[in-house]
């Protein structure tokens, strides 16, 4: 019968690879233990169990010590993983300082915060989500997701159903892939009565509100549809950011669904978001430009608020008469008064596109549409 005690001595005297001497001393100090192990065994074992049970006991104490001379041969590289795509390392333990400067290096897209809210990213299966509206009545966002290139007549599109909080309750609520129920990439939507409707390249679709089914589409000769937003009257504003001759305007359907157009020319700047006023006029957002526009209900533009960068997207009214504007160049939600000033909402946002006013919580929503997020900002 082989020596067990030999097998000990072999693995606990047994040079680790790059270990300094002093681990190597270490490793050495476990197995003399040996010898008062065997001595508080009790006396009635055999002597074939006893020694087993001390080599088991050597075998143990040999691999902690492993443990510890790796650990001192590597000391803070434990604290560092490499990234195997890009050969750089990254902070993944107690390194504060490399972690901070990491942060302070990073792009300003990579976290969002809100000035005096709090902020409750959603990422459940979103795919290029352009736009949302809130619900009121059935307590709910609508999410409308591109999921494909912005003029593709793919049938890929779809809306979401997400609760308050949030949460998506239904990531096809309306699936595009239907005949039927046809989306090729949705963007704006507005509910009007048991009425939703939502713009698409070419064509504004109707559904009901309350079940998703369809129940209609009116035609119009734009492309690039982006945002729409209803009048009080009940009729509709669509904006149309490219257009068949590659500029944009601004459509005007009754509500019958004839179109008729309030505005169009390159210097609309690629409108995107808007807002119908109660006085026939509307207020729009300039996705080629950094401005809120205003256009009257005969066709005349003004200035109205100039924001510090371009891709201005989306643009929704609050109760109090002040809007929300977003800007992708600026990643920032902007708060826009009545006097054309501004107030950061929500920042460090990639892509900000589509705005939603929860009205029951005074909670405002918002679709990170290259990042395939929704935010709820609580305003104050």
């Amino acid at each position: 019968m082989p020596d067990r005690r030999s097998v000990g001595d072999d693995i606990a005297h047994a040079p680790v690879r790059g270990a300094p001497a002093h681990a190597a001393r270490r490793l050495r100090v476990t197995h003399p233990r040996a010898a008062s192990r065997q001595e508080r065994l009790p006396a009635h074992l055999p002597a074939h169990l006893r020694a087993r049970l001390v080599a088991s006991f050597a075998a143990v104490s040999v691999v902690l010590s492993v443990v510890l001379a790796t650990q001192a041969c590597t000391g803070k590289k434990s604290d560092v993983a490499t990234d195997t795509t890009s050969g750089t390392a990254t902070s993944t333990g107690t390194n504060t300082a490399s972690a901070a400067a990491a942060s302070q290096s990073a792009p300003a897209d990579s976290a969002a915060t809100a000035a005096n809210s709090d902020v409750t990213p959603s990422n459940a299966g979103f795919a290029g989500p352009e736009n949302l509206v809130y619900d009121s009545v059935a307590d709910v966002y609508l999410v409308s997701n591109v999921n494909g290139g912005p003029v593709a007549r793919d049938g890929n599109g779809f809306v979401s159903r997400v609760d308050s909080a949030g949460h998506v309750i239904a990531q096809k609520w309306i699936d595009g892939s239907h005949a039927a129920s046809r989306l090729d990439a949705p963007k704006g939507l507005a509910i009007h009565g048991d009425t939703l409707v939502i713009a698409d390249v070419g064509v504004v679709r109707l559904f009901n509100r309350r079940t998703g089914a369809p129940i209609g589409v009116w035609q119009t000769p734009g492309v690039l549809l982006n945002d729409v937003s209803f009048a009080p009257d009940g009729t509709l504003y669509v904006t149309d950011t490219q257009g068949r001759d590659s500029v944009g305007a601004i459509y005007h359907f009754d509500r019958s669904g004839h179109a008729s157009r309030v505005a169009a020319g390159a210097a609309l700047d690629g409108p995107d978001g808007i807002v119908a006023l109660p006085d026939g006029g509307v207020l729009y957002a300039t996705f080629g430009g950094n401005r809120v526009a205003r256009v009257q209900a005969n066709g005349a533009a003004a200035p109205f608020a100039t924001l510090p960068a371009q891709k201005v997207d989306g643009l929704r009214r609050l109760a109090d008469g002040s809007y929300v504007v977003t800007s992708w160049d600026a990643h920032t939600v902007y708060h826009l008064l009545a006097n054309a000033t501004l107030q950061p909402l929500l920042t460090g946002v990639k892509s900000p596109a589509g705005v939603a006013i929860d009205t029951r919580r005074h909670k405002l929503a918002v679709t990170s549409m290259t990042d395939n997020k929704m935010y709820l900002v609580t305003l104050h």
